[in-house]
């Protein structure tokens, strides 16, 4: 795995905006990709984790919503970050789905809400 750190000069943005790049190469998808607020250096483990899921979600946004764009957004403030990633797929209904995940996926979902 690679970890991004200031020591090899790429920062948790630098590194999400390339796997998203990487991600939809050979594909007709385009990545909108932005970055509000002043960048604040956080935790490695807690920016890994971002890492982590910004990657999953850029990769399913890639592989099941049949978008054109998938727009990726790191907003930093003071006190606050926030990810977001959203295409304009065709999603689902979570009642119409198919729940029996077998990791519980949806279920688990769905127990919280």
């Amino acid at each position: 795995m690679f970890y991004f750190t200031a020591e090899n000069g790429v920062d948790l943005a630098s590194a999400l905006r390339d796997n998203a790049v990487s991600s939809v190469t050979g594909t007709k998808i385009h990545v909108d990709f932005d970055t509000v607020g002043d960048h604040a250096p956080l935790r490695p483990p807690v920016e890994a984790a971002i890492l982590r899921i910004g990657n999953e979600a850029i990769s399913n946004a890639v592989r099941h919503s049949g978008s054109e764009v998938v727009r990726v957004q790191l907003a930093y403030s003071s006190l606050s970050f926030q990810l977001t990633v959203h295409d304009q797929g065709k999603g689902f209904e979570v009642d119409d789905a198919a729940v029996s995940c077998a990791d519980g996926g949806l279920d688990a979902d769905r127990a919280a809400s």
